[in-house]
């Protein structure tokens, strides 16, 4: 009985959405040669909306337009970007994205699609483009990417002589804004969302990092791995405590704060550590490197409203 209540509401949400997007499926953008119809919309601001676990009704389906749109002109951009460099995607690596983003449960996670009449198929060639991005971004950046190994000799001998290490688990929100009012519109939406549906929700709906297709999660990441200005955010968080927007350049930074340790450092675990600690410099350099990469994609790039 609830099921079918559902299924009701949820044929009366797509009744509407189509009404004021028109009721046949229409182009709404085109980018380059590409274009992205009217059901594309829908279908990825509904997807995300399942996915958050976020109640669905007009006045949230609207609000969620701009951001949907953005995403899917973004997701052409990097598909068309890696099909120059014939990237591809094994089902293995795509099946293992698929495992964690569902849980464990992919079966039920397709389910989902399948009760609430969305296109799996859709979400499943977003997803795959993603991790092509990934592989595009490390390839032509790698060389770039650039770790002070005397700095880092200097941060693991200090903590080898405190025999501890402070370790945090985080998840993230990372925006791209182009003025003040944009900045401080995106700060108080993200905010707002953060309160009404969870961090690892907001992130998968609104977050532009790459990391959004894990809800955000960064994992366990050493204290010595962030820059000056994140550090002196996270350490004064509570676990579960969600950081003041941070500001990298044209980018918006939330960190939550998942879980806390501090273990005591074996000398074997020397090597361990330092890899860790450089990792996780490079994956902040990496984030940076791909939203500039896709900046200039799409400024070099014909995107048409129609």
């Amino acid at each position: 009985m609830n099921r079918l209540i559902y299924t009701i509401f949820f044929f009366l949400v797509f009744l509407k959405f189509d009404y004021l997007s028109s009721i046949e499926n229409r182009i709404i953008v085109k980018v380059n040669n590409e274009i992205i119809t009217s059901y594309d919309l829908k279908q990825t601001i509904l997807t995300t909306l399942v996915l958050a676990n976020q109640e669905i009704n007009q006045e949230i389906v609207n609000q969620s337009k701009s951001r949907a749109l953005k995403a899917l002109i973004n997701s052409i951009l990097k598909k068309n970007e890696t099909n120059k460099f014939n990237l591809t995607v094994s089902e293995i690596e795509f099946n293992n994205q698929l495992t964690k983003i569902s849980g464990g449960d992919i079966e039920k996670f397709k389910k989902k699609f399948e009760i609430n009449n969305l296109n799996f198929d859709l979400y499943a060639d977003k997803l795959k483009t993603e991790l092509k991005w990934r592989k595009l971004i490390f390839s032509i950046y790698q060389e770039k990417v650039k770790i002070n190994e005397k700095e880092i000799e200097t941060e693991l001998a200090k903590m080898k002589k405190d025999r501890k290490k402070v370790e945090y688990k985080i998840s993230e929100i990372l925006l791209n804004f182009n003025d003040d009012q944009e900045k401080e519109n995106i700060i108080k939406k993200i905010n707002d969302q953060i309160s009404k549906i969870g961090f690892e929700d907001t992130a998968t709906k609104f977050s532009e990092s790459t990391s959004a297709i894990d809800k955000g999660d960064l994992g366990w990441v050493d204290s010595n791995g962030f820059t000056e200005k994140i550090s002196k955010s996270i350490i004064k968080l509570k676990i579960n405590e969600v950081s003041e927007p941070i500001l990298i350049g044209n980018s918006i930074l939330f960190i939550k704060l998942k879980d806390k340790k501090t273990t005591q450092i074996l000398d074997e675990q020397a090597k361990d550590l330092k890899n860790k600690i450089i990792n996780s410099k490079k994956n902040e350099l990496f984030n940076l490197y791909s939203t500039s990469h896709l900046s200039r994609i799409r400024n070099n790039s014909s995107i048409q409203y129609q």
